[in-house]
């Protein structure tokens, strides 16, 4: 794995050489600069996958350094430290758009967890991301095979109803990749980066298909021993595709319909 860059941005060097030796002997490849405009100046000449930036600084103080560092280069982690900590001082900083905050003096480990913690969240939303790119890729509707005029005007629909706020109905023999038209008017609209949520009408037991749609309250039940989400509160600002919803019985569908029509659900 390749070494993960940290710069210290601290006025202190006898505090910013004791730092530095702390995050190299973690296995961190680490630097220091005395001052917010070293620090600029040295972001353009290398990268680097985090500050740690102490909020008081000679010249430019910490919090205008971080939205400076912000702007050129959002990707970068950052970690404000500070001797004068405060919750105003904490909320400050995470507005600024630091990543997170620790006071002083800095305890070792504490600090080494935060940063592992930083780091790990950094990577799964990279991949989050990648994933999502993958599926939008992979569902596109250029992606569904078919040259026949029909399939043509498909794919025209997929397009034109994509960013719609309204309800769709896909029509079709079973096989024929309704599944796959709604996944790709999911990923082609502006609800791409929300959930996509699919349930079988036909494959759940009618007596659990309305809780499973609209999700139950702890105690409405017997068994009902913690709350659970339904499928339509799980999409919530995303798409949720009722599989075979001509086999949902009659009294749930007129539940759905209200749902539907009212944008809002209660659970059981």
């Amino acid at each position: 794995m390749e070494q993960q860059r940290i710069l210290i941005v601290e006025d202190e060097v006898h505090s910013a050489v004791l730092l530095a030796r702390i995050l190299q002997k973690a296995g961190y490849a680490a630097d220091y600069v005395s001052s917010a405009e070293d620090a600029l100046m040295i972001s353009e000449e290398a990268e680097y996958d985090l500050f740690i930036i102490d909020q008081v600084l000679p010249v430019m103080d910490g919090l205008t350094f971080l939205k400076q560092v912000k702007e050129l280069h959002p990707q970068i982690l950052t970690l404000i430290v500070t001797a004068y900590g405060s919750i105003s001082s904490a909320v400050e900083a995470l507005k600024a758009g630091a990543d997170d905050y620790l006071e002083k003096p800095l305890v070792p480990e504490k600090l080494l967890h935060v940063l592992r913690r930083m780091f790990e969240e950094k990577r799964l939303k990279r991949e989050i991301d990648s994933l999502r790119s993958n599926l939008t890729q992979q569902y596109h509707f250029a992606n569904i095979i078919g040259k026949h005029p029909k399939m043509q005007q498909i794919f025209h629909l997929i397009k034109s109803v994509a960013n719609l706020e309204c309800s769709v109905l896909v029509c079709g023999e079973t096989g024929t990749g309704k599944d796959l038209v709604a996944k790709a008017i999911h990923f082609q609209s502006r609800r791409a980066q929300q959930p996509f949520v699919a349930i079988n009408c036909a494959s759940v037991p009618e007596n659990l298909l309305e809780s499973e749609l609209f999700g139950f309250e702890r105690g409405a039940f017997t068994g009902a021993y913690r709350l659970k989400k339904g499928k339509l509160e799980e999409a919530q600002g995303g798409t949720v595709f009722l599989d075979e919803i001509g086999d949902m019985p009659i009294s749930v569908q007129g539940k759905l319909l209200r749902a539907i029509q009212e944008k809002r659900i209660e659970r059981l």
